[in-house]
C-alpha cells in the first residue's frame, strides 16, 4: 500500500508499507515530514489512493539514497513495515527542468508508481565482438577485443551481450592493468624534477627520496600496475623499509652490480666528475658509502654481462614469478 502525505509546499511524500498505518505512526510521519496537512495531497490508509496532478519524482526502478535513509529513520522511530519513501513535487504540465535519467514526470500518483514493468530481454550471444563494440559504442580497444575473443575461445562458447557490456563498464585503468600487465617506470630523473625536487644527496635526503618512491610505488601497485624503480638506494635499511611496505610476493629486488670505474664511464651527466671535484657532497661511491644488497631476489653483473643478457635474465625471472605472461 502507498500512502500520500502532502505538504503546504506542494511536495508529496509517497510512503510504501506492508500494511495500514496506525494513528500513532501517522502522527510520527507528519512530524518527520514537518508538514502542515494539505488535504488535497494527503491520502492515508486508502487502498486505491490516487492523486490527480502532474508531479516530478524518482523513477520507479531507482530507489534513491534519500529513501534508504528515510526508511532507516522511521525504523529508529519505532515505525514498522515501511518499504520505501520518495519525494514528489507538483509541477506545471509543461515543466521540463529535470534529469530524465534519474526522474520522470507523472500525470498522477497511484498505487503502482513503484511497480517496475520491465520485461527482461533475452540473452544475446555475440558472434562478432568487434562489430558489437562498434555498433554499441563500447570504446573497447583492439587489444581488449582480442582479449574477449581469447576468453570466449578458452570458455568454449560465445560471450553474451551482458558479459561484453559489463566488461566495457568495469574496464577502468585498474582492470586494464590487471589484465594487460600495465607497467610504469620510476627513476631518479622523473622524481627529482617533481616529487623529490626539494631533496639533495645527504644521507637523510637519500633516505627520504627512497621512502617517497616506496610509498608512491605502493599506490601504483594497489592500482594493479607493475612498477619498475631504478634507484641507487645505497642503504640496506632503506631497501628493507620499502620491502616491508608490501606483501613479500609483490617485492622483487634486483641488484645491478658494477664496479665504480664502470659506473663512472657510463655517467653521461658527469655527476661522478662533479662529486670528485667536490661540487656534489655525499655522493654514493665517492664521498658516501654503498651497502650491497644482502638478500636481493636477482643479481645482475652489469659490468661484465651485456645489456641484452641482463634483460633476458630479468624477463626470465619475472615469467618464473608469474609477473608477466610466459
Amino acid at each position: 500500500m502507498i500512502h500520500f502525505f502532502g505538504s503546504h509546499s506542494s511536495t508529496v511524500y509517497a510512503v510504501q508499507t506492508h500494511a495500514i498505518l496506525s494513528d500513532e505512526d501517522i502522527q510520527k510521519l507528519f512530524w518527520l515530514f514537518n508538514s502542515k496537512i494539505d488535504h488535497t495531497f494527503t491520502l492515508v490508509n486508502q487502498e486505491n489512493a490516487t492523486l490527480e496532478a502532474v508531479f516530478v519524482g524518482p523513477r520507479a526502478a531507482m530507489i534513491t539514497p534519500w529513501s534508504t535513509n528515510a526508511v532507516e529513520i522511521t525504523q529508529n522511530m519505532g515505525i514498522q513495515g515501511i518499504v520505501r519513501i520518495e519525494e514528489f513535487t507538483a509541477v506545471a504540465e509543461d515543466f521540463t527542468d529535470f534529469d530524465p535519467m534519474l526522474s520522470q514526470k507523472y500525470t498522477q500518483l497511484h498505487q503502482g508508481i513503484y511497480t517496475i514493468k520491465i520485461e527482461p530481454e533475452p540473452i544475446l550471444e555475440i558472434d562478432d565482438i568487434a562489430a558489437y563494440n562498434k555498433e554499441q559504442g563500447l570504446a573497447l580497444s583492439e587489444e581488449e577485443v582480442g582479449y574477449l575473443n581469447s576468453l570466449a575461445a578458452n570458455l568454449g562458447r560465445k560471450l553474451t551481450d551482458s558479459e561484453v557490456f559489463g566488461f566495457s563498464q568495469v574496464n577502468s585503468e585498474h582492470c586494464r592493468h590487471k589484465i594487460f600487465n600495465g607497467t610504469f617506470v620510476i627513476d631518479g630523473d622523473n622524481v627529482r624534477h617533481g616529487l623529490c625536487a626539494d631533496l639533495g644527496f645527504s644521507a637523510h635526503d637519500r633516505q627520504e627520496n627512497i621512502r617517497r618512491v616506496g610509498e608512491m610505488s605502493k599506490l601504483f601497485l594497489e592500482a594493479g600496475i607493475v612498477v619498475l624503480t631504478a634507484f641507487i638506494s645505497p642503504f640496506q635499511s632503506d631497501r628493507n623499509r620499502v620491502r616491508d611496505l608490501v606483501d613479500k610476493s609483490e617485492f622483487i629486488e634486483i641488484y645491478c652490480k658494477a664496479p665504480l670505474d664502470v659506473c663512472e664511464q657510463r655517467d653521461v651527466k658527469g655527476l661522478y666528475a662533479k662529486a670528485r671535484r667536490g661540487e656534489i657532497l655525499d655522493f654514493t661511491g665517492i664521498s658516501s658509502p654503498y651497502e650491497p644488497p644482502l638478500n636481493a631476489e636477482l643479481e645482475l653483473d652489469t659490468g661484465a654481462e651485456s645489456l641484452d643478457a641482463c634483460v633476458d635474465k630479468v624477463l626470465a625471472y619475472l615469467k618464473m614469478r608469474g609477473v608477466i605472461a610466459t
